[in-house]
């Protein structure tokens, strides 16, 4: 018998991901993420199938630790990955045969980043986090003699603008990401090759087409603390380590996901300019020699983003780099395109851009063979968490049911898309640019579970994060609790969102709460028109991060909600700038600065239309968030309590801004349990 979905639920389902097909196109290895619910924590375990419809994929690694980023040597003999069964993340290697796997680093703060294997198979490039004193060793052990230095070691000293990071937290002072590799064939105790040095994060280490030189991406600017908005490409000639690296500037860009092309003659990367909307632009696909000449976008008549910009609350393991076709003739990379996430071809010469998937779903990871004839895909739709594909024309071949038994026993709510014009309006931007290509965006309507024609059922409005995202065809397991629990539930994209094209996203810069606002109020009239069913009496509205700012700004502009919930939220933006891990950078995309002009900034915080507040609020936050911090939530909190309004606060310790996707797992359920219970108090059905 199919029962009703449970926020507890959440503990039971899988994700399938990080797709890696072999050289030979004959094998295939990825990762399946699990929970484990006695220890609270997430499993992650690599399997290996045949890569061929019909095909079963077998656990090819086993444990209670997590092993992830499989890599196949460039002859596909063995397997490269990562695994904390030593303690941190370390790179281990087995035999694609199977059998036991071999530790091949033992840095004492463990390797970030997956293993990247040499051209000839010999060597394999990392990441890791060091200090000037070295990498240290794994289980190292420093018994501090000194009283006042071991009593006063948590004492942080911040010297540093851009001093801590949502998920890293604060940084220490002498420690910076490096590259590093290691011989595939070194013995246990062989020390790794340190490749970059210097007080700057290296990151995305990709071998050259000969070998002979390692290209990666860092801001080793002068100005490099005040403007992590940017970044550059480095190449450093592995034949002279003592030498300094050389330098490919990108000008206004944040360069990643590099790539050489097969004759090592160019280079291709993605990167939306920093310039002339900051934090707003569509990362584009860009062209670079390897000399550092001739700098140029490609595709730009496709006005759509590169990379994964759709929202889920179950992301599955990802992975799948831009990538040259073996002739060097085009570039295959994701992009997103009006709550679709597609592979895509772009010729390297004209910069044509070709689609090679349809469907209405989001891949999040994808892997070719060695020709670029073979491709397998990860993806996500409302009836599928994360599955894997084989990909065959315009024909997807189903590798992967992770959840099959589960969603067996379950009811999942169906989901009906429909388009709505967004509202009439204007700002200084639109007034400048025109609204051309403004006037349509997507909506979604998730069934309760039990609809019946002819009844009447309430309606929860969700408002994504970013605001630069957008809702897509995934799954959203939040969404689908609320309509098991007998809601209706509405998202849409209004002008902000990525997926529509640059002007698209950057009208609403410095301008929240104008044009967005609006936007979302006419999604949501449109979803009235279009679905009579949902009771406009008995509405109820909800969002995280951006999504919590405008949740907040609704209900200080209208009582049309009879409850809201706002999650991990921004309320006070002149406080925000100043406490937020990215928050400086905010007042490069405003006109002033708080201590210049504090009008500006009550303008657009919630906060200062707290006394317009009625609607019944939950707030939810967490304590370790550094991208909204939690004294957001405090001052929401106390304005309203003070006001005496109808007001709770949940706060949820040991946790970050992505705990609603990534947190600990039982917070998770609290959380769902938390917001079901809330609106079940103001809007029951």
């Amino acid at each position: 018998m199919v029962r009703r979905l449970t926020p507890d639920d959440l503990l039971a389902f899988g994700l399938a991901g990080e797709p890696q097909l072999s050289p030979d196109g004959r094998r295939l290895a990825y990762v399946v993420a699990r929970i484990d619910r006695e220890v609270n924590e997430y499993r992650h375990q690599i399997f290996v199938m045949e890569a061929l419809p019909g095909a079963r994929g077998a656990a090819f690694t086993a444990g209670t630790k997590s092993d992830r980023n499989p890599r196949w040597s460039p002859d596909g003999s063995r397997l490269a990955f990562l695994s904390n069964r030593s303690g941190k993340n370390q790179v281990w290697l087995i035999d694609a045969c199977g059998g036991e796997a071999r530790q091949l680093t033992r840095f004492k703060e463990g390797v970030s980043g997956p293993p990247v294997w040499s051209p000839d198979g010999s060597r394999i490039a990392f990441a890791a986090t060091v200090g000037e004193k070295g990498p240290g060793k794994e289980g190292d052990k420093e018994e501090e003699a000194d009283l006042f230095k071991k009593h006063t070691k948590g004492v942080k000293r911040i010297t540093r603008l851009f001093h801590k990071e949502d998920g890293t937290g604060f940084f220490e002072p002498d420690q910076f990401d490096q590259l590093f590799f290691v011989e595939a064939d070194a013995e246990e105790a062989a020390v790794p090759t340190q490749v970059t040095r210097g007080s700057w994060n290296h990151a995305d280490p990709v071998w050259s087409p000969d070998g002979q030189a390692l290209l990666f991406a860092a801001n080793r600017r002068q100005d490099w603390d005040y403007t992590p908005q940017y970044r550059d490409l480095w190449v450093q000639d592995l034949s002279d380590l003592s030498g300094e690296p050389f330098q490919i500037r990108t000008e206004n860009l944040h360069a990643g996901s590099a790539a050489w092309s097969p004759d090592g003659s160019q280079i291709a990367f993605v990167s939306a300019p920093v310039m002339p909307y900051p934090g707003y632009g569509s990362p584009g696909l860009w062209l670079v020699g390897r000399d550092g000449t001739g700098l140029r976008r490609l595709a730009e008549q496709w006005d759509r983003p590169f990379g994964s910009e759709a929202i889920t609350d179950m992301p599955g393991p990802g992975g799948g780099r831009l990538r040259w076709t073996p002739d060097g003739e085009a570039l295959v990379l994701l992009g997103s395109d009006s709550g679709r996430q597609q592979l895509y071809a772009v010729d390297s010469g004209s910069g044509s851009v070709s689609t090679l998937t349809s469907g209405e779903h989001c891949i999040y990871a994808w892997s070719f063979d060695r020709t670029c004839r073979k491709l397998a895909v990860a993806l996500t739709r409302p009836d599928v968490p994360g599955d894997l594909f084989l990909v065959e024309g315009s024909d997807l071949f189903r590798l992967t049911s992770v959840n099959e038994k589960l969603l067996d026993e379950v009811e999942l709510a169906p989901v009906e898309a429909f388009r709505f014009r967004t509202a009439e309006g204007s700002n200084a931007f639109v007034a400048q640019c025109g609204s051309e290509g403004l006037e349509e965006s997507d909506g979604w309507v998730m069934k309760p579970a039990g609809f019946e024609e002819g009844k009447q059922y309430p309606a929860i409005l969700e408002i994504h994060g970013g605001p630069m995202a957008m809702y897509g065809w995934t799954f959203f397991y939040e969404f689908q609790a609320l309509a098991a629990a007998g809601y209706a539930v509405i998202y849409t994209n209004p002008r902000g969102s990525q997926g529509y094209g640059e002007r698209f996203c950057a009208c609403i810069r410095t301008d929240w709460g104008n044009l967005d606002y609006l936007d979302v109020m006419a999604g949501l009239d449109a979803a009235l028109t279009h679905f009579p069913w949902i009771d406009a009496s008995r509405l109820g509205v909800a969002g995280g991060s951006y999504g919590g700012f405008m949740t907040n700004w609704i209900v200080g502009h209208t009582d049309r909600f009879k409850a809201a919930v706002t999650m991990r939220s921004v309320v006070n933006e002149a406080s925000s700038v100043g406490t937020s891990d990215f928050g400086f950078l905010d007042m490069a995309t405003y006109p002033t600065t708080p201590w210049e002009e504090m009008g500006f900034y009550r303008r657009v915080s919630p906060l200062t239309f707290v006394a317009n507040i009625q609607t019944p609020l939950l707030i939810e936050h967490q304590e370790q968030d550094y991208r909204c911090p939690i004294e957001q939530a405090e001052q929401l909190y106390t304005a309203l309590k003070v006001l005496r309004r109808t007001v709770e606060f949940v706060r949820y310790p040991e946790s970050s801004h992505g705990m609603s996707r990534t947190g600990k797992p039982w917070l998770r359920v609290h959380r769902l349990r938390t917001i079901l219970d809330w609106f079940g108090r103001y809007i029951p059905h």
